[in-house]
């Protein structure tokens, strides 16, 4: 992977959740609920596979969306919504939201072919095939199930769930890593300088 981690667009940003969502339809005949589009959207951003098929958290995400993951109580949390409405999404009108749950008025298959043509010329090819293969792998999954795994990818027991939560995703992959770091080398550190996030005092 490259040093550089991309920002999407809000085009982008855009048709990687309607490929997500149309993907998924098509594959399953159902609307995605906000959960499953959440936890989708994490493992195509923050994981990768080993040879026997099991996702792996990654040390950067492949890309950055506009608005960022947080740890919460079910693991990577996206305040999709919101997202969606800084998108401008409910306007274009493509992605309908149905009570807690998602769906594209239009024909799956065609918002599919124009999402995932738009990403590819925009350079994101690699990305958006892994997408397609999340969708494929994981979109099958319960709800629960992908919870889960999403915490099992993160390592988040109770207790670092605890003490994680609200801390931004990026920010709490920093602090794995250099706590990896620590324990490899012996040296001290000042756990207030190490994670900022955890020990950050209300106002």
């Amino acid at each position: 992977m490259s040093s550089v981690i991309p920002k999407l667009g809000g085009g982008q940003a855009l048709n990687l959740i309607k490929l997500i969502i149309s993907r998924y339809m098509m594959r399953y005949n159902r609307s995605i609920s906000t959960e499953v589009l959440v936890k989708l959207l994490f493992l195509t951003l923050y994981t990768d596979t080993d040879k026997d098929n099991t996702p792996r958290l990654l040390d950067a995400p492949r890309a950055r969306l506009p608005v960022e993951f947080r740890i919460y109580l079910k693991g990577p949390f996206l305040p999709i919504d919101e997202l969606l409405k800084k998108l401008g999404a409910y306007d274009e009108g493509i992605i309908v939201k149905a009570g807690d749950k998602y769906l594209v008025r239009n024909s799956p298959n065609k918002v599919f072919e124009n999402a995932y043509s738009e990403l590819v010329k925009g350079g994101l090819k690699d990305l958006t095939d892994y997408a397609v293969r999340v969708v494929d792998e994981y979109g099958k999954y319960r709800e629960d199930s992908l919870i889960e795994l999403s915490m099992k990818i993160l390592r988040l027991s109770p207790i670092i769930k605890a003490m994680a939560f609200n801390m931004s995703l990026d920010a709490y992959i920093e602090a794995r890593r250099a706590l990896r770091k620590v324990f490899e080398s012996n040296e001290y550190v000042d756990e207030e300088e190490l994670y900022p996030d955890l020990f950050r005092r209300g106002d």
